[in-house]
């Protein structure tokens, strides 16, 4: 599954399938995390346009009549 990866570090490339297995399966499990955290930043950029949507319609629906006239703190 890892012919063809490379994985790279300062100063040299590494052909991942010439590397042990234990190796092989460690760089697997980099690219897997790293493809979910993209997925997970996707996710989260969705989540925040969606609250930004949400809040925008609810300001659409506010009335006076339901103002709540704050305390003044100290009678």
């Amino acid at each position: 599954m890892s012919e063809g990866w490379t994985y790279k570090t300062e100063d040299h490339i590494y052909a991942v399938d010439k590397l042990p297995e234990e190796a092989q399966a460690l760089v697997e499990l980099i690219i897997n995390n790293d493809q979910e955290v993209r997925a997970l930043r996707r996710r989260l950029a969705i989540l925040e346009a969606a609250s930004i949507k949400l809040n925008e319609s609810v300001r659409n629906h506010l009335d006076d009549s339901a103002i709540i006239e704050e305390d003044s703190g100290g009678e």
